[in-house]
């Protein structure tokens, strides 16, 4: 939903006082926001995300993964500057651009290690595997 909406209002209070039961080290923030590119330049507009983690925080929810959704990947300085204002480490800023079929996505995330920052911020580095994705990238490339 959209941060903001009352129709969302009680599903973010839910996940306010569910941080509270489970233990703030046994639940995982990850907000998914658009990043507009405008212009002929491309320039990658970070204000929406800024704007939208600054509301999530006045209702009590730090983002501990941002995800951002773009028509191209983002570039280090759009990463570096939504980390700056966002409070979020750069390297759990993840880009998730427009791709050829949607297969493509979780290769997308592996390649930028969501499954160590997961694994790692949940305390389950011994419990799975490095993801072997040759037969979905195979699969991914036979969709295109």
């Amino acid at each position: 939903g959209t941060v903001g909406d009352i129709e969302s209002m009680i599903f973010l209070e839910a996940l306010r006082q569910f941080q509270f039961s489970v233990g703030r080290e046994n639940i995982l923030f990850v907000h998914v926001s658009l990043v507009p590119v405008l212009g002929t330049v491309g320039e990658q507009k970070t204000k929406p995300t800024q704007h939208s983690v600054k509301e999530l925080r006045a209702l009590g929810l730090s983002a501990d993964l941002i995800v951002c959704r773009s028509s191209e990947l983002l570039s280090e300085s759009t990463k570096q500057k939504i980390s700056l204002f966002c409070h979020v480490d750069a390297s759990h800023i993840i880009s998730v651009h427009d791709v050829s079929n949607i297969y493509h996505v979780p290769l997308i995330l592996v390649k930028q290690d969501i499954h160590t920052i997961l694994k790692k911020r949940l305390g389950l580095d011994d419990m799975f595997p490095t993801p072997d994705l040759i037969k979905w990238e195979t699969l991914a490339h036979s969709l295109d």
